[in-house]
């Protein structure tokens, strides 16, 4: 009665958040750990179904020689229990820890548990990845329509002599003004010149705005999340549009959306683990996934870390995202043929290698609701996306008639 919790299935996402940040410094120091993220345990797609009495965890079941766990050869399972995922780009069996000739030291053993000052236990999932870099091979060109610009569109900026491809995500509003929402480093400072590609032809559509965001700390974003040493990557800013009739929010490739998902620490829990999403980015058109982590560690450079909310993989069988995809909106599938809500921005990518030799490009995307929070603004829905009011706009280039002179004479001369 008195042992420790191992009642994971309770487990919240700030329970496993403080996990990772009493223990980061002990993980982040063995040998072959590259990253680490929130999720739920992950299954051999060949391990047997347990019984009900064996889904329970134990930290001492007898050690059996398993292949290496893998994103391609593993799963969730309704059994899944949330854990930390720890990413190690080599795995070692048992037997190759110890102090012999050859064998790595035992102190370099990834932990199987975790274990909190009030008892509670934290399980950790191990997963081999092998990072490699992401296929930025062309497209064949997309022949865009001449019609309103919206979501999925590519953007176009020169850099240092060099032009970029990006995305376009949605468009936004600070109640005064239309913005297209895109990533920061696609828009650069304010007042670069982006351009988009409507009908074949490349045309200016804006300039960056002012208002755009790069990272800043975990706790001043999640101030209910542990997170001290660690910055949450945002990357996003702002394209004030020139001409506002030329742009429609519904987005290319995809139907209707409906309301935004909206995500703050009492609801973003490991329940949106392995939800199916979906995308249309102008690099690599429709994509599908699933929500792989939350807060995966990325990188960790002078004793801080840089972590991003979603890690999302590619739905087998599709196209993986791919360089030009930053800015792209991600929305979260739901049951029954409901609509599509909005969920996160895509910032970048992380490439792992696979069994096959295959490059399966992971999507790296900010929470939509903290963007739109921080930059005080908000979704443009159903503009220009149906029927619309028949309302019409005066000609200001037609002649009025002159209205007829009521005004009084002028006095005579004497």
């Amino acid at each position: 009665m008195l042992g420790a919790d191992s009642d994971f299935a309770s487990l919240s996402t700030a329970d496993l958040l403080e996990a990772r940040d009493q223990y980061h410094w002990h993980l982040l120091n063995k040998k072959n750990v590259v990253g680490t993220a929130v999720g739920r345990y992950l299954i051999r797609t060949t391990d047997p179904q347990p019984e009900a009495s064996e889904r329970v965890f134990s930290a001492r079941r007898a050690m059996t020689v398993k292949p290496a766990r893998t994103f391609e050869n593993s799963e969730i399972r309704d059994y899944s229990w949330p854990c930390i995922l720890v990413l190690v780009d080599e795995w070692l069996d048992a037997d190759k820890f110890g102090l012999g000739d050859g064998q790595t030291s035992p102190d370099q053993v990834v932990p199987k548990t975790l274990y909190l000052p009030d008892g509670r236990t934290v399980p950790v999932c191990v997963v081999l990845v092998e990072r490699s870099a992401p296929d930025d091979s062309v497209l064949p060109p997309r022949t865009w329509p001449a019609g309103r610009i919206g979501g999925g569109f590519p953007l176009l900026c020169e850099v240092q002599g060099v032009q970029n491809v990006a995305s376009v995500g949605t468009l936004v509003t600070d109640g005064h003004t239309v913005f297209a929402l895109t990533s920061r480093h696609v828009t650069g400072p304010a007042g670069t010149v982006v351009s988009s590609v409507a009908d074949g032809t490349e045309t200016p559509i804006g300039r960056s705005a002012a208002n755009q965001i790069t990272r800043l700390p975990f706790s001043d974003v999640y101030t209910d999340f542990p997170g001290r040493r660690t910055y949450l990557t945002l990357d996003a800013g702002l394209i004030e549009v020139d001409d506002v009739t030329a742009w429609t929010s519904q987005g290319y490739g995809l139907p209707k959306v409906g309301e935004l998902a909206d995500l703050n620490e009492q609801n973003i829990s490991v329940r949106l683990i392995g939800a199916e999403v979906r995308a249309f980015g102008a690099a690599s058109g429709n994509l599908s996934g699933r929500i792989t982590a939350l807060f995966y560690r990325y990188r960790s450079v002078g004793g801080y870390d840089d972590v991003t909310d979603f890690l999302i993989s590619p739905t087998p069988g599709t196209p993986d995202s791919r360089p030009g995809d930053s800015g792209t909106l991600w929305h979260l599938v739901q049951a029954d043929g409901q609509p599509l809500r909005p969920i996160a921005l895509q910032w970048g990518g992380q490439s792992f290698l696979a069994s096959t030799g295959k490059n399966y490009n992971f999507t790296l995307a900010t929470s939509l609701t903290n963007i739109l929070r921080i930059l005080n603004v908000e979704l443009v829905v159903d503009y220009n996306t149906g029927a619309q009011p028949f309302w019409g706009k005066p000609d200001t280039t037609r002649s009025r008639p002159t209205p007829p002179n009521t005004s009084p004479p002028p006095p005579s001369r004497p």
